[in-house]
């Protein structure tokens, strides 16, 4: 993979020769310019949040993570009981959402996990979010994969809405900073 140098900020991500398993990435929404640490907390600070992350790395298959998600939402002691079958009920902005039939919402975290599934592709996207007013700041995890990685990208809920054009930007990013953009 091949990213302009000032999208790394920390020193052993700029030594020739270092390898990782994972990076991230810190951009601003719209722009997609680089966002640097220093700057984050300035505009964290002033309640600014224009801005998104995502990590690259190779973490497990997309329907194991919505799985994951979705058990880690049920209390530890219903997690027992959980069958691993999902219902898929329309969720917002062109998502799924997922939920496990007979298990009562007062047993639930607050929060959603929804997903993006295909006839042709499968299950492309898993989104798990913060419900709304559970937190001070909820937010939200889009997972998928791109040029041949998989992808973390972290950002606040209120932005759910544009959940598909940061899934776009981002593969777009990935698709040029790798030789088969794959």
């Amino acid at each position: 993979m091949r990213v302009p140098k000032q999208y790394f900020e920390d020193f052993w991500d700029r030594k020739s020769g270092y390898e990782t398993t994972s990076q991230l990435f810190r951009v601003e929404i719209g722009s997609f310019a680089l966002v640097s640490r220093p700057e984050t907390s300035k505009r964290n600070r002033v309640g600014v949040h224009n801005w998104f992350t995502f990590n690259t790395t190779d973490v497990v298959p997309l329907d194991e993570v919505a799985a994951i998600h979705l058990k880690l939402s049920i209390l530890i002691k219903d997690r027992k009981r959980i069958s691993g079958v999902f219902t898929r009920l329309p969720g917002p902005h062109g998502l799924y959402e997922l939920g496990f039939s007979g298990v009562q919402l007062q047993f639930r975290r607050p929060e959603n996990v929804y997903i993006v599934e295909t006839p042709s592709k499968g299950l492309t996207s898993v989104l798990e979010c913060d419900a709304p007013e559970s937190v001070l700041n909820p937010d939200c995890q889009l997972n998928f994969r791109a040029s041949g990685m998989d992808v973390t990208l972290n950002f606040q809920r209120s932005d759910l809405p544009n959940w598909r054009k940061f899934q776009a930007d981002t593969t777009r990013f990935l698709n040029c900073a790798t030789s088969s953009g794959a």
